[in-house]
């Protein structure tokens, strides 16, 4: 009857098509993702109207949402470009729309699961995919901005990942017989593919993150302990040899000769060449030029060439989410994104602690995972990995579960 009921939610069927496929549509950059991030939320609307069953959950973080909304629509009366500043307003608008309704829609365990599946399905095919451009003989994708392969730089599967690796793992440790068996498959799987992105800003946030998870689910066996420091030291002694590799001989004369291949652009990265630290002193002097009203929501790719001093040091992002919103939208945006972080994080750990539900941990620590990575990194601009922390976020701040 469960299975029944649940194939008959048609706002529960639309959530998680998107969920499945945003991700191959260049993480939802491209065109088609973008109409149908736009368009998903309006479907949403209409079936729970026509239902009337769902309610939309009016508490701090409801109250969080909107103002920050509706800061970056006044944005647009200050912005350095009113196209672009539109365009990724009405992105905000579709993607809080979509929190808002996953928290009404993701009432039960079991909607949860269901909508788990999608992501983890698109987990699966998305490392799938990464492995086979691998490959020597297969033509590269041309551009970077897709959650499977990077001509520079890592690739941002690390930002899609979390969403699979770490409930994985948390059921994995939790769970006996044939299903731990199934599950310790994927879970090496998913880290052996985190590995492979390359993702320097990853391999520092997890340890801290998987420890963080092994204390929760509060683990005494000395060989799930003895796994805890084999998956925690393994990225940190990987991302010290490529920091190390990058700084010596071997590696810059490999970088002269290899200056357009594999090695240059994915493991010799010497770190006098780190363009995050201009990226954020450009965010940093647009700030203080408009502490107050900031440039406009979605603009900084603009910004930066203003305030840009040395060459090769451009990007669309500042590789920092944070800052970012500091400097687009000013110092009220700012507070009003950390406080609703914040709330939303305070609440989901109070309903994890509560629950002790081996996959809500997981998912908590997937999406505090996340948020750390946006602290060096730019997936939340991906619409597709922004989509997905949001609708778990939502999952978990509903405090109306029941069985």
């Amino acid at each position: 009857m469960i299975k029944k009921s649940l194939g008959q939610n048609q706002p529960l069927i639309l959530l998680s098509l998107i969920l499945l496929i945003l991700p191959f549509l260049d993480g939802g950059i491209s065109q088609v993702g973008q109409i149908f991030l736009f368009i998903t939320p309006l479907s949403l609307i209409l079936f729970i109207l026509a239902k009337n069953k769902l309610t939309i959950k009016i508490d701090s973080l409801f109250w969080l949402s909107i103002t920050f909304i509706v800061i970056a629509f006044i944005s647009l009366l200050f912005t350095a470009s009113f196209i672009l500043s539109l365009s990724a307003c009405l992105r905000l608008l579709a993607l809080f729309v979509l929190f808002h309704l996953s928290r009404a829609i993701l009432n039960t365990p079991e909607k949860l699961k269901m909508a788990l599946w999608p992501v983890f399905f698109a987990g699966v095919s998305l490392s799938l995919l990464s492995l086979f451009f691998f490959l020597p003989f297969v033509i590269k994708p041309s551009s970077s901005m897709n959650l499977f392969y990077a001509n520079h730089g890592h690739n941002h599967l690390a930002e899609y990942l979390p969403f699979v690796l770490l409930p994985s793992l948390s059921l994995f440790l939790t769970t006996n017989g044939k299903k731990r068996l199934i599950l310790g498959i994927f879970t090496g799987f998913f880290f052996i593919m985190m590995l492979l992105t390359f993702s320097r800003t990853t391999f520092l946030f997890f340890p801290l993150i998987a420890f963080g998870l092994f204390k929760q689910l509060k683990l005494k066996s000395w060989k799930k302990r003895n796994l805890l420091w084999f998956l925690s030291s393994l990225p940190i002694i990987l991302a010290l040899a490529l920091f190390f590799f990058s700084s010596t001989t071997l590696g810059q004369n490999l970088l002269k000769i290899d200056s357009s291949g594999f090695l240059a652009k994915k493991l010799i990265k010497p770190i006098v060449f780190e363009g995050r630290f201009n990226y954020w002193r450009e965010a940093w002097l647009g700030f203080l030029q408009r502490p107050f009203f900031g440039w406009g929501w979605g603009t900084f790719r603009l910004v930066a060439m203003r305030f840009q001093n040395l060459p090769n040091t451009y990007s669309w992002y500042t590789h920092n989410f944070y800052l970012q919103t500091l400097m687009e939208l000013g110092i009220l945006g700012f507070l009003i994104l950390g406080t609703f972080i914040f709330k939303s994080f305070s609440k989901a750990f109070s309903f994890v602690k509560k629950e002790k539900d081996p996959l809500l941990i997981g998912i908590f620590w997937a999406l505090i995972f996340s948020a750390c990575q946006s602290i060096l990194d730019f997936g939340w601009q991906f619409p597709a990995v922004a989509l997905t922390f949001l609708v778990f976020l939502g999952a978990l701040t509903n405090e109306r579960k029941e069985e």
